[in-house]
């Protein structure tokens, strides 16, 4: 099974062109699964929901757990063993690995992606995604500071790229990691798959064939 493919978003106005292609490749029929947990109120992310369904999604699942407790993960495990997409909205990346806990995250995400799953990501959602993830500012602006993060790609990707001036901040974790780095600015998407990350033309092109 070929993993599915990584729809990264740098934030910001979010492109009705990118969530089409994730939606293509997840198939509209879903289940996809929105992931409140990155918003300090998770069921703030019903927006997302109804963007989705705007787009044409027919099954949209909210995950609006604020603190996700036993039952809640069983829910989880099993709706993500049957979903065709993940949406993650943009928010704050470390409550998501906060709450449902890092090792989780890993393990059930990954599982997911692995099994074909589309993901999406803006913005928090985006950076997720990676196997180091940028967490935050170190000591000073060019300094990050990291953590585990879904490990769904080997690329450390920032956000709000050139609005934030967050240039040093990924050389450091790039260096710092001896990984690659993907910086994207607001509206700016890119989709990350079979090892090559392709720009949304290149995307369009090969997905006509």
């Amino acid at each position: 099974m070929i993993p599915g493919p990584l729809f990264v978003v740098g934030g910001g106005d979010t492109p009705a062109a990118a969530v089409d292609a994730f939606l293509s490749a997840a198939g509209a029929a879903g289940p996809i699964i929105v992931v409140g947990q990155v918003r300090e109120e998770p069921a703030r992310a019903a927006s997302s929901v109804q963007w989705l369904h705007e787009r044409g999604a027919a099954r949209v699942i909210l995950w609006d757990a604020a603190e996700p407790g036993p039952a809640d993960r069983l829910r989880a495990e099993a709706e993500l063993r049957a979903a065709s997409g993940v949406y993650i909205p943009g928010g704050n990346q470390n409550l998501v690995l906060d709450r449902w806990g890092a090792d989780w995250c890993r393990t059930h995400f990954g599982l997911a992606h692995r099994r074909g799953a589309a993901f999406f990501g803006t913005s928090a959602g985006a950076m997720l995604m990676s196997r180091r993830m940028i967490s935050g500012y170190g000591t000073e602006h060019h300094i990050s500071e990291t953590r585990p993060g879904f490990g769904l790609t080997e690329l450390i990707i920032d956000t709000h790229y050139r609005e934030r001036t967050r240039q040093g901040r990924l050389a450091h974790a790039t260096r710092l990691w001896s990984a690659p780095g993907l910086g994207l600015s607001e509206s700016e998407w890119r989709v990350v798959h079979g090892g090559k990350v392709w720009a949304p033309a290149e995307w369009s092109q090969r997905s006509a064939l």
